[in-house]
């Protein structure tokens, strides 16, 4: 029986029902897989402040659930737990806390000076005074961090990131990719027009109003298309409002609110759209393929790294009129090739199933055994 730690920030919406993040997402399944594996006895710490429900306790007795008292946003509070590793002896320690590296730790979204770094020019003096402490501690943090901590990266775009930024040894830095949950899916079959889908919350990071524009210039060329959008602020997103205003979209455009079941959303989906200036992956883009709809990535987003021409397309950031290219050709594939369009799906449909949160985990166990 092997004897699992992981270190986290909090549980509560990790294990609750609140709305979670691509990272959360991650470490659920990393939880969920380690607890329903025969030979792992799992203890998660969580810090004391972040409550947990009796519900959620009751829910998994099968995870020895451990606080510490330190804040998890400080440096102490490795010393703490350093103290109470003294009283186990764990075959495994995975620290889901970036705030200090220690033993394997998981590397699930871009650096502060890469999010600087990547910021449009004339912002950036901006950015950097607002984001200026964040930088100083993560820093701090590497700079502190022990020879022998161990990483995993997301991708391998985040893995660049790291060891760039923080001088981390490339050979310290795994590779792993998420995985996702693969089920049974129903027949595709061809739509009067094609509709494209993306999840953006409205921040120009996700793309939302790059799409908008790139389908706005389509549609003056008189390609037909639909557009699925997730956007839980699309009412209050005026400039979202203007381009849509300008290039006659309203009766192309749908907006959804957050969504609790994304299945619905990939159903009605021939293609998922990811515009993002910086994904440290894109949870997104693997679920998508699972329901075996192409995509076409950013090739900014680490999830880029698992895209070929067969089963779907990637972008260049740097260049919005291959952006416009790929959503045309894709549009044209569509319309006057289905069988080929077929193809891509189906090869996006083998590439998810090569994925999955159990070989992910098992990926994790492994790393520098």
């Amino acid at each position: 029986m092997k004897k699992i730690a992981i270190i986290t920030t909090g549980l509560s919406k990790v294990l609750g029902s609140e709305k979670c993040g691509g990272g959360e997402v991650l470490l659920k399944n990393l939880i969920f897989e380690l607890m329903n594996m025969p030979d792992i006895s799992l203890y998660v710490y969580s810090p004391a402040s972040n409550v947990l429900s009796e519900d959620i306790k009751n829910n998994y007795p099968k995870i020895h659930f451990e606080n510490y008292n330190n804040s998890p946003f400080s440096f102490s509070y490795i010393d703490e737990l350093k103290e109470k590793f003294k009283k186990e002896n764990f075959d495994k320690i995975i620290n889901y806390n970036m705030v200090l590296p220690y033993k394997t730790t998981m590397l699930q979204s871009h650096s502060y000076l890469h999010k600087l770094n990547k910021a449009f020019i004339l912002f950036r003096p901006l950015k950097k005074y607002l984001i200026r402490h964040k930088i100083t501690i993560q820093k701090r943090a590497f700079e502190r961090a022990s020879t022998d901590t161990d990483y995993i990266a997301v991708s391998d775009a985040i893995k660049q990131d790291y060891s760039k930024n923080f001088n981390i040894p490339s050979e310290k830095i795994k590779v792993i990719h998420p995985g996702v949950s693969v089920s049974s899916i129903k027949e595709i079959s061809k739509r009067d027009d094609i509709t494209f889908g993306i999840v953006a919350n409205s921040s120009i990071n996700k793309g939302g109003h790059y799409l908008l524009t790139a389908l706005g210039i389509l549609n003056f060329l008189r390609r037909n298309f639909n557009l699925l959008i997730i956007a839980p602020k699309f009412k209050k997103d005026i400039l979202m409002q203007i381009i849509i205003s300008i290039f006659n979209l309203s009766k192309k455009t749908e907006a959804l609110p957050f969504q609790n079941n994304m299945n619905k959303f990939y159903e009605k989906i021939d293609v998922l759209v990811l515009p993002s200036l910086n994904e440290a992956f894109g949870l997104v883009v693997l679920e998508a393929m699972e329901k075996a709809k192409p995509c076409i990535v950013s090739s900014t987003a680490g999830s880029a790294e698992i895209i070929n021409n067969k089963n779907g397309v990637v972008f260049n950031r740097k260049s919005f009129l291959d952006f416009i290219k790929k959503l045309d050709n894709i549009i044209s594939l569509y319309n006057k090739n289905f069988d080929n369009y077929k193809k891509m799906s189906d090869e996006a449909r083998k590439t998810a199933e090569h994925f999955s949160w159990h070989k992910f985990t098992e990926k994790v166990i492994e790393t520098n055994d």
